[in-house]
């Protein structure tokens, strides 16, 4: 065992005695076979179960999962501040809700996290039960999931916005200022991305200028492309501390969520990955959904079957005056908060969709989405990265800013400029 896991391991055994037991006595630490995920930067994801001896008797936990990130190799790196939110939304949030009795089963049960200082340097640690040991499993496809899946991904998205507005109501200042801990971490992660951003824009731009339908009606896409990274940040930013504000998920897609089936039909799901939480408006995470997790045939014909999914699960988690109408927010997502969903598609969408291939394991999707971006199936000389990414480009991208010209989403092309000054 890694010495730091294992000083790690035994600093949360000793720590949690209301677990364990006063007289407990540590064992071992059980490591899953062919279960351990590197992440880079000397980070690692270990899962397993921990054994120890409480009154002669020998015990396990259940299956866990630990996070390891070394604060010193990664100092620089927006994966810390990444790590760190998430480690801020299980220590410091979920705690806040509990205490005003907002209670949720959204997420992974979670047993500790922070930051640790020993021999072997300084470091993050957070532990939470290991979600597939306990029956949730991912759904095989990074994109475009059938109704089913996204109407449940809506409902529960609800779910986890009503916790905001719960909470709000029974401790508005202590709300407030725990949501502004968060690092605004989404920035770095589009910035890197920008050169990607504005070549997917400009192909879209050059197909469009030959569409009379649209060719007049560029001028916002235009601005996205000299600095799409300033769209995004202000999508968000310009809600912060709003009446209808809530902690935003910003990733909210099928490869950070785990569904628990029965019978092949999706009935429950955990939320994962808090790392880019933010405080913003619930439009911001709606919009990601329909660009993001939602092809254009998904998008015509369920958009506001979605929308309705949302504010069912937000309605039933609070009472109505708790929470913003349905119109408002219908309104917010025909507003600006569109701007974050059509961004994240344009920069992302291409290299999810590269590795795609990698990610489904069952070729029946995998022949579906290649059909959905109109890639032969049979074609044996793809290169997934290159190839699809054009095809992308030309198809799921250009179909995304097609649907916002059609929704009328440019048309105040001045209005949505004061919201950049």
């Amino acid at each position: 065992m890694d010495k730091l896991f294992e000083i790690s391991i035994k600093n949360f055994f000793f720590k949690r005695n209301d677990l364990f037991g006063e007289n407990s006595k540590f064992l071992k630490f059980n490591i899953s076979k062919n279960n351990t995920l590197s992440l880079g930067d000397n980070s690692s994801i270990i899962f397993g179960q921990l054994e120890y001896e409480e009154n002669g008797k020998k015990k396990s936990t259940n299956a866990l999962c630990v996070k390891l990130m070394p604060v010193i190799v990664n100092y620089k790196s927006c994966n810390v501040s990444c790590f760190m939110n998430e480690i801020c939304f299980y220590v410091k949030m979920l705690s806040f809700f509990e205490s005003v009795n907002v209670k949720s089963d959204l997420f992974a049960k979670f047993y500790d996290g922070g930051v640790e200082i020993n021999e072997k340097g300084e470091h993050a640690i957070m532990i939470t039960e290991d979600l597939i040991k306990a029956g949730f499993v991912n759904s095989g496809q990074q994109v475009f999931l059938d109704y089913v899946h996204l109407a449940l991904m809506m409902r529960k998205l609800g779910e986890f916005h009503a916790l905001s507005y719960k909470a709000r109501k029974a401790n508005p200042n202590m709300f407030f200022s725990l949501a502004m801990c968060f690092t605004s971490t989404i920035y770095s992660v589009i910035s890197d991305f920008f050169s990607v951003t504005k070549k997917n824009i400009n192909i879209v731009l050059q197909e469009l200028r030959n569409d009379p339908k649209y060719s007049t009606k560029l001028k916002v896409i235009e601005k996205m492309s000299e600095n799409a990274s300033a769209y995004i940040m202000e999508s968000v930013k310009r809600f912060w501390n709003k009446p209808n504000s809530v902690i935003s998920h910003l990733y909210y897609s099928p490869a950070n969520v785990l569904f628990q089936y029965k019978n092949d039909v999706p009935i429950d799901l955990k939320i994962l990955d808090l790392t880019y939480c933010q405080l913003t408006s619930p439009g911001v995470d709606i919009s990601f959904v329909l660009y993001f997790n939602a092809d254009q045939r998904m998008r015509n014909e369920h958009w506001n079957d979605l929308i309705d999914e949302y504010y069912n699960g937000l309605s039933k988690s609070c009472s109505v005056n708790e929470i913003p109408t349905k119109e408002w927010i219908n309104d917010e997502v025909n507003g600006f908060s569109h701007l974050y969903g059509i961004i994240f598609a344009v920069s992302y969408l291409p290299f999810v969709i590269s590795k795609e291939r990698d990610f489904v394991t069952n070729k029946k999707k995998w022949s579906e989405i290649l059909s959905k971006c109109g890639v032969d199936p049979s074609d044996t000389n793809i290169s997934a990265s290159d190839k699809i990414s054009s095809v992308i480009g030309l198809k799921q991208i250009t179909d995304v800013f097609k649907d916002a010209i059609d929704r009328g989403f440019f048309q105040n092309y001045e209005q949505i400029q004061l919201c950049f000054h």
